[in-house]
C-alpha cells in the first residue's frame, strides 16, 4: 500500500462535471497548498450512504471557501479510486487511495465534514448512479 499524506482540512468546495461522472473536490488545506481530487459518482453515492448527517449542537460553516477555476480541471488531478473513513467525537479521517501521487489523508472537523456531504448530497440529482 502506499504511503498516505495527512492534511488538516479546513475548508473545501466541490463541482460537478458537465458529464455527471466526476466531483471535482478542492480542499483547504491548513499550512499546505489547496488539494485537487476527483471522486467519481460511484464513490460519492457511497459515502453519502455511509456518512451520517450530522447531529451535534450547531455547526458554524468553515470559511474562505476555495474557488475552483477552469484550469483546476487537468488531467494530473488524482482520482479516488477508494476512501476509508473514521467518524470520532471531535472529527472525521478520511484516507483516500488514489490512482496517481501519494495516497491522501483528510483530517477535517465536524462542520467540514457536513460541508462535503452536503456539497455531495447537493450534486448528487446530477451525479449517474451507477448502481440505478
Amino acid at each position: 500500500m502506499k504511503q498516505a499524506v495527512v492534511r488538516q482540512v479546513n475548508s473545501m468546495h466541490m463541482h460537478c462535471d458537465a458529464v455527471g461522472n466526476v466531483l471535482l473536490a478542492k480542499l483547504a488545506c491548513q499550512d499546505a497548498s489547496d488539494c485537487l481530487v476527483i471522486f467519481p459518482a460511484e464513490v460519492v453515492f457511497w459515502m453519502l450512504k455511509n456518512l451520517p448527517p450530522y447531529r451535534g449542537p450547531a455547526l458554524t460553516r468553515p470559511t474562505n471557501l476555495p474557488t475552483i477555476v477552469q484550469e483546476d480541471w487537468n488531467t494530473s488531478v488524482p482520482r479516488v479510486l477508494s476512501v476509508q473513513c473514521v467518524i470520532s467525537h471531535d472529527g472525521f479521517r478520511m484516507t483516500m487511495n488514489l490512482d496517481a501521487k501519494k495516497n491522501l489523508t483528510a483530517v477535517m472537523s465536524a462542520a467540514t465534514l457536513e460541508l462535503m456531504r452536503q456539497l455531495m448530497f447537493a450534486y448528487h440529482e446530477d451525479l449517474f448512479d451507477p448502481s440505478v
